[in-house]
């Protein structure tokens, strides 16, 4: 509609304009062109009538009127008329709607016309007829009644002007509308194109800056273990010192490696998730299996710290995943359960449904975690005691890792203090069937 009635408009006012014009200009090149034409064809009556006589000049003075509608008269040398077509005046007065006024010839003759009609005048040159001696005069009048009858055919035609611009308005509209919509949906699908380019390179920023950050925090982790393996080993083969005793600096050297090892191997972990594409090796496994494995390699651990794990797992609780992944991220739980807990406190592992998704926590008891640090503990090298202690803190890896490999399936986990201690909360998607799951 909006494209129909611009278009409408602006055809009206384009007609408008051009039927102004032409009202405008035509009287006065009308007039211009009948002033010339006449001239031009008084000069060729001219010729024509000094070849005939003034008895036998009346059919070609009727001819001439006929023609180019104007009134001849031939004056004689006294500017009396001696021959001639009928007087506009007397035309006129015959249909009944003349008003007269005069119009002075320059050789001073008085001519009657209808003063509502234009006349074109034209004086031609003297001539003489053929065998006379006698000088006459043409005296031409014409009345421009063409410019009437134009402006009345314009007048009958503005129905069908009307008509013609509403049809091309109607059919432009509908062209152009359907042009102009897929035009703005292939913008607007252009546009939603460029917003997810955008989201897409912002967020492929954010990921190469944590990972220019990790590395970086990977780097100063790496480096004091390895430089106190380094001097502990050249202080050995040297003798110097306290490290003249080998058997206990090379224990030492034994678990600062080993601490290294654990630390590359987390490394390592998280730089394949990253390199995936596609979870090809992602499919059901049966997390209460999973579970009560990880409970019975920490069956020690617990032991020694004189801790107790209670242990509530539904039956069968399927769940889409890589074993050695999942394993990895719970034994992990049970490691920070075990080593932030006091000596003797209770734990409490246990895994259920809850509708479309498979729900286990882990709460641990005797501490509490400041509420400010909890939102950071998921930050690679973010160590929840406040140190660089790794006797107690360890590599600061191990919930970033929890929680990469648990977004790598799909995944949730929450920490969050109770009135007995600190619980840990994982949701996972359930599945009942066998099929390989590729992507969330």
């Amino acid at each position: 509609m909006k494209i129909f009635c611009f278009t409408c408009l602006l055809l009206l006012a384009v007609c408008i304009v051009t039927y102004g014009l032409i009202a405008w200009m035509m009287p006065v090149t009308y007039q211009a062109d009948r002033n010339r034409v006449l001239s031009e064809q008084a000069e060729s009556l001219i010729q024509e009538l000094s070849k005939t006589t003034l008895s036998a000049c009346g059919p070609l003075l009727e001819k001439f009127a006929s023609d180019y509608d104007a009134q001849v008269s031939i004056l004689d040398e006294t500017g009396q008329p001696v021959a001639g077509t009928k007087d506009l005046a007397q035309t006129e007065e015959e249909e009944g709607r003349v008003t007269f006024s005069q119009i002075q010839t320059e050789e001073g003759m008085t001519l009657q016309t209808n003063e509502s009609i234009h006349i074109t005048q034209t004086v031609a040159t003297p001539f003489s007829f053929q065998g006379s001696q006698d000088v006459y005069q043409l005296m031409v009048v014409g009345r421009i009644r063409g410019v009437n009858q134009a402006m009345e055919a314009l007048g009958k035609l503005w129905p069908w002007l009307l008509a013609s611009v509403v049809s091309v308005s109607i059919l432009g509209s509908f062209f152009y509308a359907r042009y102009v919509t897929r035009l703005s949906r292939a913008m607007g699908a252009l546009q939603g194109a460029n917003e997810a380019l955008r989201r897409d390179m912002e967020r492929e920023r954010e990921m190469e800056r944590q990972r220019m950050e990790f590395f970086a925090a990977a780097s100063h982790e790496l480096k004091p273990p390895i430089t106190i393996v380094k001097g502990q080993l050249g202080g050995m083969l040297d003798g110097v010192g306290v490290y003249a005793d080998r058997e206990r600096y090379l224990a030492r050297s034994l678990q600062v490696m080993g601490s290294m090892e654990r630390l590359v191997g987390e490394l390592l972990t998280l730089s394949r998730m990253e390199g995936e594409k596609v979870r090809r090796s992602i499919k059901p496994l049966n997390l209460t299996d999973l579970l009560t494995a990880c409970v019975e390699e920490y069956t020690d651990l617990f032991a020694q710290k004189e801790q107790t794990l209670h242990v509530s797992l539904a039956p069968d609780l399927q769940v889409p995943g890589e074993w050695n992944l999942l394993s990895k991220a719970v034994c992990n739980l049970l490691t920070n359960g075990a080593m932030y807990s006091p000596d003797g406190a209770e734990l409490f592992l246990s895994a259920r449904e809850e509708g479309e998704q498979i729900y286990f926590s882990l709460e641990n008891t005797g501490v509490h975690l400041s509420e400010e640090r909890i939102p950071h503990l998921f930050e690679a090298f973010y160590r929840g005691e406040g140190s660089r202690n790794r006797q107690t803190g360890g590599s600061g890896l191990g919930l970033y890792l929890v929680k990469r490999i648990l977004e790598y399936h799909c995944g949730e986990i929450r920490i969050r203090n109770t009135a007995a201690g600190v619980c840990v909360e994982v949701w996972l998607p359930r599945t009942n069937s066998t099929e390989t799951t590729t992507s969330c």
